[in-house]
């Protein structure tokens, strides 16, 4: 993100306080994207490590292949859960698989209905002692595949460095709005920082303008706004309109 001059008037706000005092309007606002990072989270065991051996076990003659295959391509799947979630500053040691589905369908990552399959026959073999049929196997390890390959993609360059202001309100010379909310996420820390400037353009001199802190907030994933901001970051890689979610994000602030 471009590091700016301002007269730091800081004190501390919440992602609403900003908003308000910005005249930040639910039917102007939108994104501009301003940098990112890659997202590292690390497990000793990785995704693709769970893939590798899946694929080894399917290659392998016997029961044991078939029931050792569907559990480490189910295994692949929950781990870039965790790895991709807990990357982008959710708690997912608080979390049950549902709910972590269910939180990747809200920010628009990929959540295919298919992955219920891989869950069903790896349940039936667990909980009914049925033999998974060879091609339930291999079909499970090929979603795996393809959903860790799909998640890898947003932890390669996350926009979590972005300008929220209104649509025409755009800096001409430089970057940015006149009035906008500045988030940084902090990929060590996993929050994010959200800070409100007034910003006033130099016309004689390009990239150069006079930016005024008027409060900042600090969002972790304890904050009920901290989703839907993390998907404001992603909204260049998902189908959701801006306005959808923006919309969204004005409810759960009870900003009208």
């Amino acid at each position: 993100m471009q590091r700016v001059k301002a007269r730091r008037r800081r004190r501390k706000a919440t992602l609403r306080d900003l908003l308000i005092a910005l005249g930040i309007k639910r039917t102007k606002a939108i994104v501009m994207p301003s940098g990112g990072d890659r997202l590292e989270l690390d497990f000793e065991i990785s995704p693709h490590e769970f893939l590798a051996q899946a694929a080894v076990d399917l290659q392998s003659e016997g029961r044991a292949a078939l029931f050792n295959s569907i559990t480490n391509s189910r295994r692949a799947i929950l781990c870039e859960m965790d790895r991709v979630l807990g990357a982008l500053g959710f708690r997912i040691e608080m979390m049950t698989t549902k709910s972590k589905t269910d939180l990747l369908r809200f920010l628009g990552l990929p959540t295919p209905n298919i992955l219920r399959k891989v869950g069903q026959t790896r349940n039936e073999l667990e909980h009914e002692y049925k033999i998974p049929p060879q091609d339930k196997v291999e079909d499970a390890l090929d979603i795996a595949v393809l959903f860790v390959h799909a998640m890898d993609r947003h932890l390669e360059t996350f926009w979590g460095d972005f300008y929220l202001g209104n649509k025409g309100e755009e800096m001409r010379n430089d970057f940015g709005f006149q009035n906008e909310v500045l988030f940084y996420y902090d990929p060590k820390k996993k929050n994010l920082r959200a800070t409100g400037v007034r910003c006033t353009e130099n016309p004689a001199e390009r990239y150069s303008s006079k930016r005024d802190v008027v409060g900042e907030a600090l969002l972790s994933s304890d904050d009920p706004e901290f989703k839907h901001c993390i998907r404001l970051a992603l909204l260049e890689y998902i189908s959701l309109p801006t306005k959808d979610a923006m919309a969204e994000l004005f409810d759960a602030l009870a900003i009208p």
